[in-house]
């Protein structure tokens, strides 16, 4: 291979992820910096990748250059398996030996207008059969197709709402039913659903706004923050189900893992990505969850013609001293 061939290969498998990696050490004050920490994962990829190939021209680097490239390899690699972690051997399961109280089933999809396509979701709702309907981006075309309201006895919000957020549940709804965390954030439907008497969770549907420049980045930011700090002011078994339009390894989802004690329903079931185009793929959607609840069965469901992948939680809910250890 030609020596020009090779030094430009090098610069782009293994130092421009480097320096990719070194940036995700900054505070994430701009879009461009959330933007390189939320490839972390593909980034993960590249380091490996690029650790194969420093390998086959070290000989042509200094013995501390070289030194000094696999350790940042090894350290930048390190910072993101830490993230993945908890998808693979983490998360709070319901094991046989656990009794659980009650159990009931979440579906969750993004249902984005421009495709119309809602036959192969509706097919998934009749064969889940969830006990609760969650989604976003919801719209009139939607709501003709699915037919829900002839399905689910409880809905939220009422007739006429135009948050694009709809829960439909089997389960009884509480009356405390708001929309709203500022009339200058988007739209966040909390939702309390009794589950088992004296026992009810508090439902949170949301869809962040996408941070592809700097207003819609600081518009995620404010919302997700609000809602993160009306949650940890709110005790009680609890769910987030949304677009929150940032994958696990950004700022704006770590809050909710480490501030507010929630828990990943993936956790456990492998990290796998909601929004896709071709190969690449970003984890963007998230069911959250927290309290005296326990995840038996996540499942990601085929993008059905949607924009994003649909998720199928079955939850079981048990007593507070039955609750494990979690793993990760």
């Amino acid at each position: 291979m030609l020596p020009a061939l090779r030094r430009t290969l090098t610069r782009l498998l293994v130092f421009v992820p480097l320096i990719s990696g070194a940036f995700t050490l900054l505070p994430t004050y701009n879009w461009l910096l959330e933007a390189n920490i939320s490839l972390s994962l593909q980034r993960l990829y590249l380091h490996v990748i690029g650790a194969f190939w420093f390998l086959y021209v070290r000989r042509e680097y200094g013995q501390k250059t070289q030194i000094l490239t696999f350790a940042l390899l090894l350290l930048f690699s390190l910072s993101v398996i830490r993230d993945v972690y908890p998808f693979y051997f983490g998360g709070a399961h319901a094991g046989e030996r656990i009794e659980s109280i009650s159990s009931f089933s979440l579906l969750y999809a993004e249902v984005d207008s421009k495709y119309q396509r809602y036959d192969d979701l509706l097919r998934e709702i009749k064969q889940r059969n969830p006990d609760v309907v969650a989604l976003v981006e919801l719209n009139p075309g939607a709501q003709k197709v699915l037919k829900l309201r002839e399905r689910y006895t409880y809905v939220a919000p009422p007739d006429g709402d135009t948050s694009g957020l709809g829960i439909y549940s089997r389960l009884p709804l509480g009356s405390e039913i708001s929309t709203s965390v500022g009339e200058d954030t988007a739209p966040v439907l909390f939702v309390p659903v009794v589950i088992a008497p004296q026992r009810s969770v508090l439902f949170t549907l949301l869809r962040a706004p996408s941070p592809r420049d700097a207003a819609q980045f600081h518009a995620r930011k404010k919302v997700l923050r609000r809602v993160a700090t009306k949650l940890r002011h709110t005790p009680g078994d609890a769910v987030i189900a949304g677009n929150f339009n940032a994958t696990p390894f950004t700022f704006v989802y770590q809050i909710f893992i480490g501030e507010n004690g929630f828990d990943n329903a993936m956790h456990g079931f492998g990290l796998h990505s909601s929004w896709h185009r071709g190969i690449f793929g970003l984890t963007l959607d998230h069911v959250l969850y927290r309290g005296d609840l326990l995840v038996r069965d996540f499942v990601v469901l085929p993008d059905a013609g949607l924009d994003h992948r649909p998720y199928f939680v079955r939850f079981e809910v048990i007593a507070p001293s039955q609750k494990p250890v979690k793993d990760g």
